[in-house]
C-alpha cells in the first residue's frame, strides 16, 4: 500500500468516526427533546465523539476491513437507548420511534452539508499543492460517505433505521410480516450487504450523482 493510499485510508477511518458520531448524536437528541431522559441519563447528548463509539464497530471491524482492502465495508456505533413511554404526549409512541430514528440519516445530510461547504471555502482559499489536493479530495470522500449512510441506514430493513420506520408503521394486519422482519432483518441485512451490489448499486448511484453535484455546486 502507497503513503498516498494510506493517507486516504486514513481520511476515510476518521470520516467514519466523525460520520457515526454525528449519526447517533441524532438519535440522543431528538429522544431527549421528546421528553425521554435515558439518553442524557447515559451522557449520550453530546457531540463527545468517543462516547458513541463502539469498540468493535466503529474501530476494530472498519478498520481491519478498510486497511485489508476488502471490498466488504462496514461500521456501527454505540445504538442509543429510548425508551418511548416517556415521549411527550403531542406524538404518539409510534411517531416519536419514527422521528428518532429518521433523526440519525437527517444528521449526517447535514453533514455532508457542512463538508461540502467546508470544501467550497477551502478550494477557494487553499494554494492547491499536493498536500492540500489530498485534503481536499479527502473532504470530498466524506461528502460521498455521509450521503451513503444516510441512504443506506435508511433501507427498510431491521436494524436499520429504515426498518424501525417501517415496523412502526405497519398495523395489525401485517402481523406476520413483522414478526418475520424482527426475526431475520438481521440476516436480510448481512445478505444485502455481503452479495446484494447488483440491487443496491442503482440505489447508490443517485446518490453519488447526488454527491458530485453538490461538488460541482461548491467549485469556484
Amino acid at each position: 500500500m502507497s503513503s498516498i493510499e494510506l493517507q486516504m485510508k486514513l481520511f476515510v477511518f476518521v470520516g467514519l468516526l466523525i460520520s457515526i458520531a454525528f449519526h447517533e448524536f441524532g438519535h440522543a437528541f431528538i429522544a431527549h427533546k421528546l421528553g425521554d431522559p435515558t439518553p442524557e441519563s447515559q451522557g449520550r447528548v453530546t457531540l463527545n465523539p468517543a462516547v458513541h463509539w463502539d469498540i468493535i464497530g466503529t474501530i476494530i471491524l472498519p478498520a481491519v476491513l478498510l486497511f485489508s482492502g476488502s471490498t466488504f465495508f462496514v461500521g456501527w456505533g454505540k445504538p442509543v437507548e429510548i425508551q418511548p413511554r416517556y415521549f411527550t404526549r403531542k406524538v404518539s409512541m409510534s411517531l416519536g420511534d419514527t422521528l428518532v430514528s429518521i433523526a440519525g440519516p437527517i444528521m449526517n445530510v447535514l453533514l455532508a452539508i457542512a463538508f461540502t461547504i467546508l470544501f467550497g471555502i477551502l478550494v477557494r482559499n487553499m494554494t492547491l499543492n499536493p498536500t492540500n489536493i489530498k485534503i481536499l479530495y479527502g473532504i470530498q470522500t466524506w461528502v460521498y460517505l455521509n450521503l451513503v449512510l444516510a441512504v443506506f441506514n435508511m433501507l427498510p430493513i431491521p436494524p436499520l433505521d429504515g426498518g424501525h420506520v417501517l415496523m412502526n408503521h405497519l398495523g395489525h394486519r401485517q402481523q406476520g410480516f413483522k414478526d418475520f422482519l424482527a426475526n431475520y432483518g438481521m440476516y436480510i441485512f448481512l445478505a444485502l450487504w455481503i452479495f446484494g451490489g447488483p440491487i443496491l448499486r442503482p440505489i447508490f448511484k443517485p446518490v453519488y450523482l447526488l454527491g458530485d453535484y453538490m461538488i460541482a455546486l461548491a467549485m469556484p
